[in-house]
């Protein structure tokens, strides 16, 4: 897990300002959430969403397409993205958060209006120790690479960020890897030949429909050695693969790398993309002593009648104060999930 210089620290007015929000003394308040681009809950105004499912993926991407090249809609997309982010900050703002997790940010992408979203949300809530773990640069429309630094500091990309009050001692960032493209079949997989050539081509037009081939994105492990009032964590945050056996295995390598930065204290929060009923299975092939201590979660996803909890948290040395807690934002299909937290000893 490489590791980056310590953080620089904030200017004069960052720090007056953050003095004015500040939190709980006695917990450590998490937020976490997938950002989804600063998409809003519901959907970009300037596109047409298609009408049946068989023609979402020409239609949509023709309409994503028109909307993103057309004269005037950057503008457009800049002032649309710039208003969501404005009022995702003042409710955000009113929660107090210390550490803000988030995942699926922009950086200058034509998309969401060229914005730096991070450095938004980061100045608008007054948390001056902030960065980028990048999973690719370039433009999300066209071929994108492997990027030149984990920041992005000199160009555009996508990722996850921590957003942070506390001072970050070191900063560390860790490529988790990446599934293998794929073939996603429709609503009924094509089972092949196997009962029969005849039976074969018949099944294949029912199989083929929202057939399509399904690339795999870097995944990353973006984490910092914070001091906080209530001690010194490690904390990290990442969004990993939709497909379900990478991601137990993206699941493990992240916890065990956290686990060595602090394994007496740290906590890793973002967006699994497993059931949280999985979670204890998943990480059954560590070691007995890397096991995390508390494990939490609650219903985020979809955002409009969350019934899945893919937003968790999974932590050593910690305890929850209360349950956690998950809150509608005006972006995202996701809801954000609050966490307090206080140290296990602050109760012995």
């Amino acid at each position: 897990m490489s590791r980056s210089k310590r953080s620089r620290k904030p200017a004069p007015a960052q720090t007056r300002s953050a003095t004015h929000t500040m939190p709980n003394p006695d917990y450590l308040r998490i937020i976490t959430c997938n950002l989804q681009w600063a998409t809003p809950a519901e959907g970009w105004p300037d596109i047409q969403k298609a009408n049946s499912r068989t023609g979402a993926f020409i239609r949509g991407l023709g309409e994503r397409c028109r909307s993103l090249f057309k004269s005037g809609s950057v503008n457009t997309r800049t002032q649309l993205t710039e208003e969501n982010l404005r009022q995702t900050a003042l409710v955000l703002k009113r929660l107090k958060p210390d550490i803000l997790a988030l995942q699926e940010v922009d950086k200058g992408q034509r998309r969401s209006g060229y914005l730096h979203q991070a450095r938004i949300l980061a100045q608008s809530l007054h948390l001056p120790y902030w960065r980028i773990g990048a999973s690719y640069a370039g433009q999300s429309q066209v071929l994108h690479r492997r990027p030149l630094d984990s920041e992005l500091k000199a160009e555009s990309g996508y990722g996850i960020a921590l957003l942070s009050r506390w001072p970050v001692k070191s900063w560390h960032f860790k490529r988790l890897g990446r599934v293998r493209a794929r073939i996603v079949w429709g609503s009924d997989p094509w089972k092949g030949f196997s009962h029969g050539f005849l039976e074969g081509l018949r099944d294949l037009p029912d199989a083929a429909k929202g057939t399509g081939i399904r690339f795999g994105q870097m995944r990353v492990l973006l984490a910092a050695r914070l001091a906080t009032p209530l001690g010194t964590v490690a904390l990290g945050t990442t969004h990993l693969e939709i497909h379900r056996p990478t991601a137990a295995s993206q699941l493990r390598r992240a916890w065990r790398s956290l686990y060595h930065l602090r394994s007496e204290s740290c906590l890793l929060v973002g967006d699994f993309n497993l059931r949280d009923h999985h979670i204890d299975k998943v990480l059954q092939p560590l070691p007995t002593e890397q096991h995390p201590e508390l494990h939490a979660a609650i219903p985020s996803y979809p955002a409009d009648k969350p019934w899945i909890a893919l937003d968790q948290l999974l932590g050593n040395g910690w305890e929850l104060v209360g349950e956690p807690r998950a809150l509608r934002l005006p972006i995202s299909d996701h809801q954000a999930v609050i966490y307090d937290l206080r140290p296990v000893k602050a109760t012995q």
